[in-house]
C-alpha cells in the first residue's frame, strides 16, 4: 500500500492508501483504505480490473458495514 494523501469524507479528514496490482489470477486489482487519525472511522474498498467495486467494509460511529462481492449487505453495532 502507498499513502497518497488525505481526503475528507462527511466532515472528517482521513489519510488515504491505494494499493494495486496487476496479477491475473486475483479478482482485486486496486484497493482504497481510508481511516481516521483516531482510528474510530475508516473506509475499505476492493475494484476489480474494470473499476468496479468487489466488496467494502466500513466502521463509522461504531457501526460496521460489509458489503460482499453478491451486494450482501452485513451490519454490526459496538455492543452486539
Amino acid at each position: 500500500m502507498e499513502i497518497v494523501g488525505t481526503e475528507t469524507v462527511d466532515g472528517v479528514l482521513m489519510c488515504k492508501a491505494v494499493y494495486e496490482t496487476n496479477v491475473e489470477d486475483e479478482d482485486v486489482s486496486s484497493i482504497e483504505y481510508l481511516w481516521s487519525e483516531d482510528g474510530a472511522t475508516y473506509f475499505w474498498t476492493a475494484y476489480d480490473a474494470s473499476g468496479d467495486i468487489i466488496s467494502e467494509m466500513s466502521m463509522k460511529d461504531g457501526k460496521m458495514t460489509i458489503v460482499d462481492e453478491e451486494g450482501h449487505v452485513m451490519e454490526y453495532s459496538q455492543g452486539q
